[in-house]
């Protein structure tokens, strides 16, 4: 993330629709996380920042995405998560 909190989410996240990313923003919005900013321009702009009860989940967040940043793209087939086989008889 930027400093000020610009750039909280990139203009296109893989992997979450655009209706998902649409709604999540507003929750955190409407719980203070982040604030909207919408631009009257051609094409339209909008800007996400971080408030300061937002800012107090930086560093949790920051952890997250370097998470993620560090698990394989591609989920892992069923047999090699343990799951077990059950048989009808």
């Amino acid at each position: 993330m930027a400093p000020g909190g610009a750039d909280i989410v990139p203009y296109r996240s893989p992997g979450i629709s655009p209706h998902t990313l649409t709604s999540r923003l507003r929750q955190f919005e409407d719980h203070g996380i982040i604030t909207r900013t919408a631009y009257a321009e051609i094409p339209p702009r909008v800007e996400y920042r971080l408030t300061p009860l937002g800012e107090g989940l930086r560093e949790v967040l920051e952890a997250m995405a370097a998470w993620a940043e560090s698990v394989p793209a591609e989920p892992r087939p069923a047999s090699s998560r343990g799951a077990t086989k059950t048989t009808a008889g």
